[in-house]
């Protein structure tokens, strides 16, 4: 089963596949045709594959590997699963470098090894290169990672974990800076956040907020410069659930979704006034 997809410019497809094995890892091929190449080779797979604006890394989901307790109870098969404590684990945000291997584009990729491992390998895999980079770790559940137009930032959804309520309620956005790893919390709301959507020129982000308690479905959109301060609610008068913001190309209007009883339709609002114009008619 392939899916996770995500175009690069120059017409590098990256998706996620089961090429091998039971477990999904991020590949690539050119849409023009060819062979495609497996990226990952991961135990617990990768999703979600983002390539930067230059095209030199692709930003990437992970789950968190089992401890050494767990795998050796599963061996046992002493592996209950206790509901609500056991059964999930948390996912974390990685990047790997894509690099040439070779004058036919052979496309090599690993992720980090301990250095037992690498040294039952030494003789196999010592023309390879390591070229992933963990990005965050804790005890916390990332999604909806973004790369910021200057491929320096990376803005995702922090949750305290998978769960849908903690999702909806709980969920922070975070900023990472790529080569540090430094970690910058957006906002000052403590949950209720998603879609962070960077402007063309890296100056704000839109993103989703839930402000009324009362009606834990209504969303607004709101604007933030990139480095923080007071966000702006731009759809404060407007009594639809907005979802799934799109800047324009000259970053002027946000794009957005919204449900008409039976029918969805696209909407503008401007970033400048909040004034707010319906794209789509009909049924």
């Amino acid at each position: 089963m392939e899916r996770l997809f995500h175009l690069m410019a120059d017409g590098l497809l990256a998706f996620v596949s089961k090429r091998e094995g039971d477990k999904n890892q991020i590949c690539i091929i050119p849409i023009a045709g060819g062979e495609a190449k497996q990226l990952t080779h991961t135990k617990n797979g990768a999703s979600n594959p983002r390539w930067s604006p230059d095209g030199k890394r692709i930003a990437f989901l992970m789950q968190e590997k089992d401890s050494d307790e767990e795998e050796k109870r599963k061996k046992a098969k002493d592996d209950p699963v206790v509901v609500e404590k056991d059964d999930f684990k948390q996912t974390h945000l990685w990047a790997i470098d894509v690099a040439t291997m070779d004058e036919e584009s052979e496309l090599l990729f690993e992720l980090p090894k301990k250095e037992s491992e690498k040294d039952d390998k030494d003789n196999k895999e010592k023309d390879k290169k390591d070229k992933s980079q963990r990005l965050t770790e804790g005890d916390f559940h990332v999604s909806d990672h973004r790369w910021s137009p200057d491929g320096k930032q990376i803005t995702f959804v922090s949750a305290p974990s998978p769960k849908a309520d903690h999702l909806r309620f709980n969920a922070t956005i975070q900023i990472v800076d790529v080569e540090t790893k430094a970690i910058r919390k957006l906002t000052s709301y403590d949950g209720g956040e998603s879609a962070p959507r960077w402007s063309p020129d890296g100056k704000y982000l839109a993103f989703l907020y839930r402000t009324d308690d009362a009606n834990p479905l209504q969303m607004d959109i709101y604007i933030i410069p990139a480095e923080g301060g007071i966000p702006t609610n731009l759809t404060s008068n407007f009594d639809h659930n907005e979802v799934a913001p799109v800047w324009s190309p000259n970053g002027e209007m946000i794009y957005f979704e919204t449900a008409d009883r039976v029918s969805r339709h696209l909407y503008a609002v401007s970033r400048n006034d909040g004034e707010i114009g319906r794209i789509t008619h009909g049924a």
